[in-house]
């Protein structure tokens, strides 16, 4: 490598390495059961070794870029940007997070209350073996969906759908 990288930058690329789909496919089973292996930038004689991760200097600074942006993001630091979320409650003043239920693009928080513009995408999206939002509205229950809890909702939607947005664009190196 001919510059030598900052200390965030090295921390960007491993936070970039490690979101990219194809790097998870790839050690999916290492993963399960010891630390993530982070590959350096290799020699261009390594890059048909078997098994091998090729990561060039183009791609080391990809995956800094990536990092940067995803770091941004999880840190919730962008305050401007949130999902355009909607809330319809048949009965206002019962807001209290119940038995969560999506179907069709619709989150059920209770019987009467419902939160749309969450893709089933988002709603999907695992971090470790937790479904993110699932796992938030169920700590959450017997809680009232206040404008501040919505809010932060609305922040984590938006990020998860930045997330898989950044995470396609990782995949598209490899193909």
């Amino acid at each position: 490598m001919s510059i030598k990288p900052t200390p965030i930058e090295v921390f960007d690329y491993v936070y970039g390495v490690l979101h990219d789909p194809e790097y998870r496919l790839r050690f999916n089973e290492f993963l399960k059961r010891d630390y993530p292996r982070v590959p350096v930038v290799n020699n261009e004689a390594d890059r048909d070794v078997h098994n091998a991760f090729y990561v060039s200097e183009v791609r080391f600074r990809l995956y800094v870029h990536a990092g940067a942006r995803l770091r941004e993001l999880h840190l919730l630091r962008d305050d401007s940007r949130v999902q355009p979320l909607n809330l319809e409650t048949a009965n206002l003043p019962d807001m209290e997070i119940g038995k969560v239920k999506y179907a069709d693009g619709v989150l059920y928080i209770n019987a009467t209350t419902r939160i749309m513009g969450i893709s089933e995408e988002v709603w999907n999206y695992r971090i470790g073996g937790y479904q993110v939002l699932d796992k938030w509205f169920k700590s959450h229950r017997g809680e009232a969906l206040d404008r501040e809890k919505f809010g932060h909702i609305k922040k984590v939607v938006r990020v998860l759908a930045d997330t898989i947005s950044e995470q396609k664009a990782l995949w598209a190196l490899h193909y």
